[in-house]
């Protein structure tokens, strides 16, 4: 994925997906982000999902 700004490329990041699955579903798939500069330099962020659980079933509202 490329992120422009004014038409110049500022931002490159790479999408790891998988098929999703409960409980993943909420995720479209995504494990992990890797984002950074274009040209290597410079900060990089990587987000990955680590575990899943399944959380409690929603309760209704009076």
């Amino acid at each position: 994925m490329k992120v422009s700004i004014n038409e110049k490329l500022a931002l490159m990041a790479e999408l790891v997906v998988e098929r999703p699955r409960a409980p993943d579903t909420a995720l479209a798939g995504i494990t992990a982000i890797y984002a950074g500069q274009p040209d290597g330099r410079g900060p990089r962020v990587a987000i990955e999902l680590v575990a899943t659980r399944r959380g409690d079933p929603p309760t209704e509202s009076p």
